[in-house]
């Protein structure tokens, strides 16, 4: 298992990581799951959100690597991505 990905932590600011640092690090993975929280504490996926895992899943599939699920946590639950049926 490897160590989760940690981006730059700011109060009250959206923070992101770039699709290139996350596709860096799975490169030498086989399966994936995202995880990453909502501050606001709605787990509900945003576009972004359903838009950047689409868009790893595209490049992570030719290398033979799985996306198993993308989970949001927020102060009310948690989301899934593939539970919702987003992916």
């Amino acid at each position: 298992m490897a160590a989760p990905h940690q981006p730059a932590r700011r109060a009250n600011e959206r923070t992101g990581v770039s699709k290139r640092t996350i596709c860096d690090d799975i490169a030498r993975r086989d399966a994936i799951i995202l995880v990453h929280n909502h501050p606001s504490g709605d787990p509900t996926p945003s576009r972004a959100d359903i838009q950047m895992t689409q868009q790893i899943i595209a490049v992570a599939q030719p290398l033979g690597i799985a996306a198993h699920d993308h989970i949001i946590v927020g102060k009310e639950g948690h989301a899934s991505l593939k539970g919702l049926k987003l992916i």
